[in-house]
C-alpha cells in the first residue's frame, strides 16, 4: 500500500514572493525616494514583498504552489506529496516528526535539482543518447495511455474466469512410475494391453524398472507439469497417461482422483490471467484499426517476402511496403523491416540458425512498427502529448535521466576503489566481521520456578550434572514437545531467543545459570560446557561486501562535495518555514 502523509499540514506555511523575479524590471518610487529602487514583476508590484500562506498540503489546490526555487526552477508541493516526495522519504533516515520529513524530503529534492541543472548547463541533455531514451520514454508513455483509454471499461468474461478458476483450483491424486530407460516403459505399456495396472505397476517395481510414487496425496493441477496437469484436467478418472519426459526418467501415471477446492487466491488469479488475455487480444484489435485507419499497405509485395531465403538481398531493398499518413508521412521499406527483424532476432544467436525463422517474426515485427507510428499519430490527435499529466511524467523522467548521467559521468569515475581502501575499511571495522559467539550447553528444562532453582543451586555447590538430573523433580522429558532444544548442540549466539542471548553473552565454560522466559511455561537450568570465541572471518570471504560498503560511501561523499560547489554556485530560496518560529 502506498504510504500516505498526513492530509493536512496545519502547522506548515508556505511563505511565497508575490511573484516571480522572471521578466522583473526597475520602477521608480514617488517623488521623495527619488534616488531608490526597488525590483518589481511584469505587474509592478514590488519582489521583495511577501505574503504568509497556510497551505494543506493534500489540497489539489495548492498542488503547483512552490516550495522552493532552484535557479528560478521551481519545486512545488506537489512534488514534495507526491510519488517523488515519496521516493525521497524512503531514503531518508530517522525521519519520525513532520517537520523532520518534510524538510528532508525537500532538501532532498533541491539536491537532486542542482545536480540536474549543473547536467543542464554542461550539455548533458544535448546527447543522442538522453535524446534517445527521452524520446522513447514519450512513445511509450503515449503509446500506455492510448491503449488505456483504447480498453477503458473492459471487464473480463465472467464465465470464461469461472472456466479457468475451476481448472486452476483442481486437485487430483495420481500414481505415477518413472522409467529409467524408454524401452521398459514402452514394453509396460504394451503389456498393459492385456494385463491389471496396479498388478503389472507392482511387478516393475519390483524388478528395478520403475519407481512409484503419489497414489496418497492430492496435489493441486498447477504444481505439476503444464503438460501434465493438462493432461489430468481433460481426462476422466481410472485412465492411464501417454509417456513423458522427465530429468528423472520417463513418467507415466494413473488417475485415479480429481476433485474441485474452493481457493480465493486461484480465484483472484484465474480473473488476472483472463483479463490479461482478454487485453492483449482487444490491444492487438485496436492496433489493426489504426492501421486501417492511417496505414496504406502493399500486401501483395507483403506476400512475396520470403526473408529465410533472401534476407542478404532483402536488407537492402528500398521498395515501400507501407505508407503511414499523418502530417508528417512515415514509408516504412522493406529493408526498414529487415532491419527490425534483424535487430530482434540476432543478439549474438547463431545467425545462421535464426535466418531461417525469420519468416515467423515478420508479421508480429511490422505490427509493432506501424504501431509506433500510428498510436504516435492519434495520440497527438487526441491531444494526449498536452495534457498537465503527460508533460509532468515526460519533466519527470527527464530530470531523472540528467540526474543519472551526471552521476555516470562526473561522479562514478572518480568512485573507483583501490585494494588499499578495501583492506583499510576491512582493518578499521574488523571486528563488524567476525563469526558469531558459539557455545555448548547441557540443559535441565523444569515446569516449575523453584525446582529449577534448586537444581541450579546445587550444581553452582559443586554437585555432578548427572546426579542431579537423576534426582530433580517436576523435569521435563526429553522427548517432550515444547521446550527449546539447547542441550548439547553447539550454538551461535545470535540464533538464540534475545532475552536468553542477554543471559549467556560472555558466559565461560562451567558457568551454570537460570533461564526464564516470560512466557513461564519452562524454567531452564543451563550449563555451559564449552565455548567458542568469536574468529574473524577472513577478507577473501568478506570483500566483496566490503567493497561494496565502501564503494556507496565513496559515491555519497563525492556527492556531497558536487553538492556543496552547486549551493555556492545557483541560487537556491526555500519558502517552507514552520509558523511557530
Amino acid at each position: 500500500m502506498k504510504k500516505r502523509f498526513l492530509p493536512v499540514i496545519i502547522c506548515w506555511t508556505v511563505l511565497l514572493p508575490l511573484l516571480h523575479s522572471t521578466g522583473a524590471q526597475e520602477t521608480e518610487l514617488p517623488p521623495g525616494d527619488a534616488h531608490e529602487k526597488v525590483q518589481t514583476g511584469k505587474s509592478g508590484l514590488p519582489l521583495n514583498e511577501f505574503a504568509l500562506l497556510r497551505v494543506p498540503f493534500f489540497s489539489p489546490h495548492f498542488a503547483d504552489t512552490p516550495v522552493a526555487l532552484v535557479n528560478e526552477e521551481p519545486i512545488t508541493v506537489r512534488e514534495m506529496t507526491g510519488p517523488i516526495g515519496y521516493q525521497h522519504q524512503q531514503v531518508s533516515e530517522g525521519a519520525t516528526e513532520s517537520k523532520k520529513d518534510y524538510l528532508s524530503i525537500l532538501n532532498r529534492l533541491i539536491d537532486s535539482r542542482l545536480i540536474v541543472e549543473e547536467a543542464i548547463n554542461i550539455g548533458l541533455g544535448e546527447t543522442n543518447s538522453y535524446k534517445q531514451a527521452v524520446e522513447s520514454y514519450k512513445l511509450k508513455t503515449l503509446q500506455k495511455e492510448l491503449i488505456a483509454n483504447a480498453l477503458s471499461g473492459l471487464e473480463p468474461d465472467p464465465a470464461e474466469v469461472e472456466r479457468q478458476y475451476k481448472d486452476i483450483s483442481l486437485e487430483a491424486k495420481i500414481y505415477s512410475l518413472t522409467f529409467g530407460a524408454l524401452e521398459d516403459a514402452n514394453r509396460f505399456r504394451s503389456d498393459l494391453q492385456d494385463g491389471d495396472f496396479d498388478q503389472l505397476a507392482k511387478k516393475y517395481v519390483m524388478e528395478g524398472k520403475a519407481k512409484e510414487s503419489g497414489a496418497d496425496e492430492y496435489v493441486k493441477l498447477n504444481d505439476l507439469m503444464p503438460q501434465v496437469a493438462q493432461l489430468v484436467n481433460s481426462s476422466d478418472v481410472g485412465s492411464v497417461s501417454n509417456l513423458f519426459k522427465t530429468e528423472e526418467g520417463v513418467l507415466l501415471f494413473k488417475l485415479l482422483d480429481k476433485r474441485f477446492v474452493e481457493d480465493p487466491s486461484a480465484e483472484q488469479k484465474a480473473f488476472s490471467m483472463v483479463f490479461a488475455i482478454q487485453r492483449k487480444e482487444k490491444a492487438k484489435e485496436y492496433g489493426k484499426a489504426l492501421e486501417d485507419k492511417y496505414v496504406t499497405f502493399d500486401k501483395a509485395l507483403y506476400d512475396q517476402l520470403n526473408f529465410d531465403e533472401n534476407y542478404e538481398q532483402l536488407k537492402d531493398d528500398q521498395r515501400v511496403l507501407a505508407t503511414v499518413k499523418g502530417d508528417e508521412p512515415v514509408t516504412i521499406k522493406v529493408a526498414d523491416l529487415a532491419a527490425q527483424l534483424e535487430k530482434a532476432s540476432f543478439h549474438g544467436a547463431d545467425k545462421a540458425q535464426q535466418l531461417k525463422i525469420l519468416n515467423e517474426k515478420k508479421e508480429i515485427a511490422l505490427a509493432n512498427m506501424l504501431f509506433t507510428a500510428t498510436s504516435k499519430i492519434e495520440a497527438h490527435r487526441l491531444g494526449m502529448d498536452q495534457t498537465e499529466d503527460y508533460k509532468r511524467k515526460v519533466e519527470e523522467f527527464e530530470r531523472s535521466k540528467l540526474y543519472e548521467a551526471f552521476v555516470n559521468k562526473l561522479i562514478l569515475p572518480d568512485a573507483r576503489l583501490t585494494q588499499e581502501e578495501v583492506l583499510s575499511y576491512y582493518d578499521e571495522h574488523a571486528s563488524e566481521y567476525e563469526s558469531p559467539e558459539m557455545l555448548r550447553m547441557t540443559s535441565l528444562v523444569f515446569t516449575a520456578r523453584e525446582d529449577a532453582e534448586s537444581s541450579l543451586n546445587k550444581l553452582r555447590k559443586g554437585a555432578d550434572y548427572n546426579w542431579v538430573s537423576a534426582n530433580a523433580t517436576n523435569l521435563v522429558p526429553d522427548d517432550a514437545e515444547g521446550p527449546l532444544s539447547l542441550d548439547r548442540n553447539i550454538l551461535s549466539l545470535n540464533t538464540l531467543p534475545e532475552d536468553l542471548q542477554q543471559e549467556a553473552r560472555g558466559r565461560k565454560k562451567g558457568d551454570s545459570f537460570l533461564y526464564a522466559p516470560s512466557d513461564g511455561t519452562f524454567y531452564y537450568v543451563l550449563s555451559v560446557t564449552n565455548t567458542f570465541p568469536p574468529v574473524p572471518q577472513p577478507f577473501e570471504e568478506v570483500k566483496e561486501d566490503v567493497a561494496n560498503i565502501v564503494y556507496r560511501v565513496k559515491v555519497e561523499k563525492l556527492l556531497e562535495d558536487w553538492l556543496a560547489k552547486l549551493r555556492a554556485a545557483y541560487p537556491v530560496q526555500v519558502f517552507l518555514i514552520d509558523s511557530k518560529e
